[in-house]
Formats: structure tokens, sequence, C-alpha cells
């Protein structure tokens, strides 16, 4: 049997490139923007909070993302997002204070949440319910791959002008490209064909709102699951970084392991999308949580233990790998729920819910961990993740069907 190709004419103009130019933009702020407010004479919680900025804007435009979709398409979102992006970044430029910058940042994380629906619905409707897996990897690993080279033109520019302001010409000239390249390769999403022979999940003109109250059963549930699994991947950023300097690293080392760690979600992307293409997704979504799990579990009982700088680089490892095989996987997985017809009208409430997750647990982190200490932080996400691979084995047989059909509660 031959296996179906994925529609790369489309694929590649329409999502991959635009997404790639996105990500490095944002990979070029991203360590930039809490030095940047420092410079701007604010301490480091003041850094901190706008630097929280980006999570913010992702997760109040997360609605607006989804009607925006839904009024002027995949496309017309993308230039949508691509204006606010440069927006943001001129704001921060020219910022001479740090709410200035905050707006900035505020107005990224808009766009963020703009690209990720556009994306993520442009693959819901052109690609094949069997090939998703693949194409929302590819999708995840064009995003990881721009944030891997991102950091790095950022640091050319700044040892350039010797100044942090100057790395966000990095996103405006990205954001210059996105609309070059939709406008080179005028490429709309085609709906393939599906067997609707029953009724779907949602009428075809549900709204949004509608949507959230009509499938509040699996959004509260599998919606919240795959939460934990975005928040995973947050605190990860942070956990890393924090515990390397807890052990008396050295910036150069701490950063050797998180490049090493990216180096790894890069080279793994692909591999996650293709085994939720072959077998059941809770062989993905199952393992990913558990290895969260025994990760900061193991980070947790590791300063009783012998080698301890060695642990924690194996499990800085062992995280990452997890975050590589499971790269796409909740938005295979939030598009296999949805109604082909109208994805995103459910894609909206669905990010609505994991970006809920998303912002919240690394603020629930950061709690205890001010509060009690790093090691208890550690052990409550390790026991968060396991709630979590809890869930997901429970409620994916419940709320989805195999492959070849569309799934339904």
């Amino acid at each position: 049997m031959t296996r179906a190709r994925l529609p790369w004419s489309g694929l590649l103009p329409g999502v991959l490139l635009p997404n790639l130019c996105y990500a490095t933009g944002r990979g070029a702020v991203v360590p930039v923007i809490p030095l940047l407010a420092v410079e701007l004479g604010v301490g480091y919680a003041g850094a901190a909070l706008v630097a929280a900025m980006l999570t913010v804007g992702e997760l109040v435009t997360t609605i607006t993302a989804t009607w925006l979709v839904l009024r002027i398409g995949e496309r017309g979102a993308m230039f949508v997002g691509a204006a606010l992006t440069a927006a943001g970044s001129v704001l921060a430029v020219l910022a001479t204070d740090a709410a200035l910058l905050g707006i900035g940042v505020l107005l990224i994380g808009s766009a963020s949440a703009i690209y990720l629906m556009a994306r993520q619905a442009w693959v819901a409707v052109a690609v094949p319910r069997h090939q998703r897996g693949r194409a929302y990897s590819l999708v995840a690993g064009s995003q990881r791959l721009g944030m891997l080279v991102g950091p790095f033109l950022s640091a050319v520019i700044i040892s350039t002008a010797h100044h942090e302001r100057w790395a966000f010409v990095v996103p405006i000239v990205a954001s210059a490209f996105v609309p070059v390249i939709l406008l080179s390769w005028p490429v709309e999403p085609e709906p393939v064909e599906l067997d609707l022979g029953t009724d779907p999940v949602t009428g075809a003109h549900s709204g949004v709102l509608r949507t959230f109250v009509q499938r509040r059963d699996v959004l509260l549930r599998l919606g919240s699951a795959a939460g934990v699994l975005a928040s995973m991947r947050a605190v990860r950023l942070i956990i890393v970084p924090l515990w390397g300097a807890g052990l008396g690293l050295s910036a150069v080392q701490v950063t050797l392991v998180v490049g090493v760690c990216n180096f790894i979600d890069v080279a793994l992307f692909y591999v996650g999308g293709w085994v939720t293409d072959q077998v059941d997704s809770r062989w993905v979504g199952v393992p990913t949580l558990t290895a969260y799990a025994l990760a900061h579990g193991g980070l947790a009982l590791s300063g009783v233990l012998p080698a301890e700088i060695q642990i924690y680089i194996g499990l800085s490892l062992f995280m990452a790998v997890a975050n590589g095989i499971s790269s796409g996987f909740i938005a295979t997985m939030a598009a296999d729920l949805a109604d082909p017809r109208r994805p995103a009208a459910f894609l909206g409430p669905w990010r609505l819910v994991t970006e809920t997750f998303n912002a919240g647990v690394p603020l629930l982190f950061a709690t205890v961990t001010g509060a009690v200490s790093l090691v208890a932080a550690a052990a409550s996400m390790g026991t968060l993740a396991l709630a979590g691979a809890v869930a997901m084995w429970v409620y994916i047989p419940r709320f989805s069907t195999d492959k070849g059909t569309p799934s339904r509660e």
C-alpha cells in the first residue's frame, strides 16, 4: 500500500515558511525582553512581569484570534499577525520605559495567538486526518527551528549594535517576509473529502461560545490534560536553568545544557507526528507526561543522591526527548476532535483551556518555589504531570475514535 503524501504545495508556503519566519523573530527577542526591561530601570520582578506579557497576550487574544480566522480566513489572519508583531517590535525598539516595552511585548504575544490559530486551522482543514500527526509535527518543528536560530541572530545584532533593543529588528524583518511569502504563493486551504455520513459533532454554523457549551465535557477533561502537557513545556524552560544555577553551574554551562536540549527538540520533532499517525495518540501523550513526572520527581530527589550534576544533565535531556517526540501532539489532538467543516470554532476554546494552564502553572511553580523551595516546586510539577498522564489514558479513548472517523463525544 502506498502512503499518501502530505500536500507540500500548500503546506510549505501556507504554513511552514510563515511559521519559520515568525518563530525566528520570537526566538530572537524572548531572551532579550527581561534584559531590556532591566536596562529601562525596573528590577527583576518587574522584568519578569514584562516578559510574562507574551503569555498574557496569547491568552487574552485566543478567542479573538478564533473570531478573526472565522471571519477573514487563515491567510488574512497571518497578515494581521505579521502587522501586530511588527508594531509591537517597533514599540520595543522605541521604548523609553518598561511600560511601553510591556505594551510592545503584549502585542507580540497577541500576534502569537493569531499565528497559532491560523496555522492550526489551516492544517485541520487542508490535511487529511490520517496525515495530521506528521503535518503538525512539521509545523512544530519549523517553529522550534526558528526558536533555535533566532537567539543566534539576536546575539550577532546585539554584539554589532551594542544594545539589546536592536534585537527587535529580527521580528520586524521576519514579519515583512510573511506577506511576501503569502502573496508569492497565494494558496488557500482546500477542504479534503471527509466521510460526513453521520452528523458532525457541532453544527456548521456554531459559534465559539456555543461550541464551548456544547463540548464542555471534552474541553474540561481532555483539554485540561493537554493543558498540563503544555504547561510542562513552559515549566521546563524555567526549571532547567534555575536548577543548573542552584547547582553552581556557570551561565555558559547552563546555556550549553539548554542548547543541547533545543537541538534534541529539533532533531526529534518528526518522530512524535509519525507515531501519532501510526498508533493510538495515547502512546504519545501518556509517555510524554509520564516522562515529565519522572524527570521532575528525579530532580526533587537528586539532592540526596550522588552525582547530582550528572543526574541534572541526564534528566534535562530526558525532558527534551519527551518534548521532542510530542511535537505537534496537542494541535493534532485538537484538530481530530474538531468539526472538520469549521475547525476554528473548536480550536479557539481548546486553545483557551490549554493556554490557561500554560500561563497559570508557571505562576504556580514560581509561587511554590518562593513559598517553600525549588525542590517542592519540582515535586509538585511531577505530581501534576502524573495526574495529566492518568487523565489522558482515561479520556483519549472516551473522546476519540479511530483515525478514519470524525471524533465525537
